[in-house]
């Protein structure tokens, strides 16, 4: 085994690999890969499993109330312009290296005027 696929086993604490491994070893035996390959897949499949945990739990631990989206904000709603949003999300301004700099407080959402308690 390499350095990096045991540095890499012994820094995780594999949850997600047992369900994995069948697909995984089929796929090693059907593409005749090399063992290291295998373990390299696993510690993949792992990490993957680790960082999509992650993010679920943070989400969860800043208290957002629902997954938001630019494809399901609603901006009839709202007096944001929504040409400059989709502009702005096309990220054409960094490629031109034009500046972006947004003004206005830092706000979430139930701290928004019209939305919260008595609101």
């Amino acid at each position: 085994m390499s350095t990096e696929i045991v540095s890499r086993l012994t820094a995780l604490e594999p949850y997600s690999m047992a369900p994995n491994w069948p697909e995984l070893l089929a796929h090693c035996r059907h593409a005749a890969l090399e063992p290291e390959q295998l373990i390299e897949q696993l510690l993949d499949a792992e990490g993957a499993e680790r960082n999509v945990c992650s993010i679920a739990y943070q989400m969860t631990a800043v208290g957002f109330p629902a997954h938001r989206d630019l494809a399901s904000f609603d901006f009839k709603a709202s007096a944001v312009n929504e040409a400059l949003v989709h502009k702005l999300h096309t990220t054409q301004f960094a490629e031109a290296v034009h500046n972006l700099v947004p003004i206005g407080g830092p706000r979430r959402g139930q701290d928004a005027p019209g939305h919260g308690a008595g609101h």
